[in-house]
């Protein structure tokens, strides 16, 4: 059975975002960021964005590990699906990313050298 494009790219986000440990379907920061995990939203400040796919899987990955660096490599290999890509390549996502997020962006933050992170005061929140 053929669902087309966009849905069975929605069921492989959410494949992906499930194998981060997702057990929460919401996800919230201090900065009135929120993605709901099952819908596959984000809102800042209560205005939705939309978001590529590779940003909302960096947005995703950088919450779920909340305090903690994540390497270039790894947002590589599991954001952009490959490992040969330019170093310069997670740096620009990770700028048109914080773009998108307008003020909630600066909840992004670079470990020089060794990755990004999002700072540890972000919270998971179950709300259904």
């Amino acid at each position: 059975m053929c669902f087309g494009g966009a849905y069975e790219r929605r069921l492989r986000v959410h494949a992906f975002v499930l194998s981060l440990g997702a057990v929460d379907p919401r996800l919230s920061t201090s900065a009135d960021l929120q993605i709901d995990l099952e819908e596959q939203t984000v809102h800042v400040h209560g205005q939705a964005i939309e978001l590529t796919k590779i940003q909302y899987l960096l947005l995703t990955l950088l919450l779920r590990r909340a305090g903690q660096v994540v390497t270039d490599d790894e947002l590589r290999a599991r954001c952009l699906r490959t490992k040969a890509s330019a170093e310069s390549s997670v740096r620009n996502h990770i700028f048109k990313l914080r773009r998108r997020l307008g003020r909630a962006g600066g909840l992004i933050q670079c470990a020089r050298g060794a990755g990004y992170y999002v700072a540890s005061d972000a919270r998971r929140v179950s709300e259904k």
